[in-house]
């Protein structure tokens, strides 16, 4: 393959040369230069052919590729000097194709204006009184230039781009915490919320003034279906911080490469184990919104555009890239004037996440309402004066 790659170079630097020496020689020396070149060019192919016949099949597949894109992913190979089939680490600054330069522009211009939308709202929130409930508002805010920069930055340096794909999942992880954090503050804290659980879901009638029905059973039964919704978000940011670490320090050894399906049982299981961590992060979700929406919005809390956002997160960051590895395995993601190279399943998701951040931003402003932070410990429910008088099973 090194041949191959120094002969196809050495026949392009002949070619540029014949181009520019073309318009200055005489038709029959013009001739003759040309011949004497396609007779070197020739046996420079044949040399490598006779010493790489074992991967025929794939140099035809390399010339094709060539032939259907006019030389552009040519470019994309000439692009990495170190004759990795990766982009290095200043791609964008190493000559590739135009396309792809758009391509880092048009994200890098969603980055900027996806980071401006978010300040600007901080900056909203941060006007507010403080409260716990003001912090965990700023750290939702925060997704959106964590998913944007991130987006733009692997995009742009796609050979160490998983550092920055690790940095964006472990924030995704603690994204989970927070959102439950978030739902049991609003409902007074974790005992209220296990309480008006129990009491919400109920057709016993008004059972905080009925002396002859026991909610301490109840209650326990709600506190542990909290506690079970705790350790499904606590086991997600742990796994997924775990596995992005292990898949940065794999990919510096040279036995992993991002976007592409591993093909190692071990690397298989770890890969199987990141997903699954992330299905039961998400059931955890929808487990607490079915519990706590009633009572939430009983007391005008925003509860479903919260879950939303925890929702697409986990959902762009985590099955998206794994997704997109399945097309790439099953040849389903061809190379393109954009994207090519075994890097293009992680290019397209980087690509595609700029525009998904921009639905995240919105989201989030509607999953935030500044009316929330206004004198949040009067308006959280079961707290304060008049509050419930019962005692904890």
């Amino acid at each position: 393959r090194l041949r191959l790659r120094i002969s196809r170079r050495r026949l392009a630097t002949q070619q540029r040369i014949q181009s520019r020496v073309s318009s200055a020689m005489p038709r029959s020396l013009m001739t003759e230069a040309a011949h004497r070149l396609a007779l070197q060019g020739a046996t420079f192919i044949s040399l490598d052919t006779n010493n790489a016949s074992d991967t025929g099949a794939e140099q035809n597949n390399f010339l094709g590729l060539n032939a259907s894109f006019g030389g552009l992913t040519e470019r994309w190979a000439e692009a990495s000097p170190d004759g990795e089939e990766w982009p290095p680490f200043v791609t964008v600054f190493k000559n590739p194709p135009r396309v792809y330069i758009a391509a880092c522009s048009i994200s890098l211009f969603l980055a900027v204006a996806n980071v401006i939308g978010a300040a600007l709202y901080i900056r909203s929130i941060l006007n507010c009184p403080t409260s716990p409930r003001r912090g965990l508002f700023l750290r939702f805010c925060s997704l959106v230039p964590i998913l944007a920069l991130t987006s733009c930055f692997s995009l742009a340096f796609a050979k160490v781009g998983i550092i920055f794909s690790v940095i964006r999942d472990m924030y995704v992880g603690l994204l989970t915490l927070w959102y439950v954090e978030l739902m049991t503050e609003m409902m007074g804290g974790f005992q209220n919320a296990c309480y008006g659980i129990a009491d919400s879901h109920t057709s016993a009638g008004d059972l905080r003034e009925s002396a002859s029905v026991d909610l301490s059973p109840r209650i326990a039964t709600c506190a542990k279906v909290l506690v079970g919704v705790w350790r499904g978000a606590s086991q997600y940011a742990i796994v997924n911080a775990a596995a992005g670490f292990l898949w940065a320090v794999l990919s510096d050894l040279g036995y992993y490469e991002e976007g592409i399906l591993p093909s190692h049982w071990a690397l298989i299981t770890l890969r199987a184990l990141q997903q699954l961590s992330a299905l039961v992060a998400l059931l955890a979700a929808a487990l607490l919104f079915l519990a706590l929406h009633k009572p939430l919005h009983m007391n005008k809390f925003s509860s479903s555009m919260k879950t939303l956002t925890v929702t697409l997160a986990v959902l762009f960051c985590n099955f998206q890239p794994f997704f997109l590895s399945l097309l790439f395995f099953a040849d389903d993601i061809p190379n393109t004037a954009v994207f090519a190279t075994r890097a293009r399943s992680m290019l397209w998701h980087n690509f595609l996440l700029s525009f998904e951040t921009c639905a995240v931003l919105l989201v989030v402003i509607r999953a935030l309402p500044l009316s929330e932070l206004f004198d949040p410990e009067a308006r959280a429910p079961l707290t304060g004066e008049g509050g419930l008088d019962w005692e904890w099973p």
